[in-house]
């Protein structure tokens, strides 16, 4: 069976981040912290999911063309425990993380140039020692 288009975007997003963040582990299966070896969270975790699909033209004889597909792209990290805690230390981890990913949006080296970065979300310190950000891509589907 041929990937859908929505895999095929996704492959590409997780391969370009693979070649430019090489020290980080890049992944399609989104897992819990507990899931995850120490050693990858210390490196930093880039997941890449599909979210959803909508705003389709929905035109006679263009039926579900041209709608915008939502990407999650989310990052998950561990930071060494200190005594006392520093979880500004965790949310450092998490500002590298976004400044990849802004420069992976500026390097322009996807295939596509429809794919934007919306919105990113941190953890707020709330969950020392990991951090986590999510970010909200979109591109446009077909």
């Amino acid at each position: 069976m041929a990937d859908s288009t929505s895999t095929v975007q996704v492959k590409a997003l997780q391969t370009v981040l693979a070649v430019m963040y090489p020290d980080r582990v890049i992944s399609r299966d989104l897992l819990d912290f507990a899931d995850r070896p120490d050693q990858d969270l210390f490196k930093g975790i880039y997941t890449v999911v599909a979210r959803r699909e909508d705003g389709y033209t929905n035109t006679r004889g263009r039926e579900a063309y041209y709608g915008t597909r939502r990407i999650g792209l989310l990052g998950q990290i561990k930071v060494a425990e200190s005594s006392p805690p520093t979880p500004s230390v965790a949310e450092d981890a998490e500002g590298v993380m976004i400044d990849e990913i802004k420069a992976m949006m500026r390097s322009r080296t996807l295939e596509t140039n429809s794919l934007k970065l919306v919105a990113c979300t941190q953890s707020g310190q709330l969950e020392y020692p990991y951090g986590w950000v999510a970010f909200e891509l979109t591109m446009q589907g077909d």
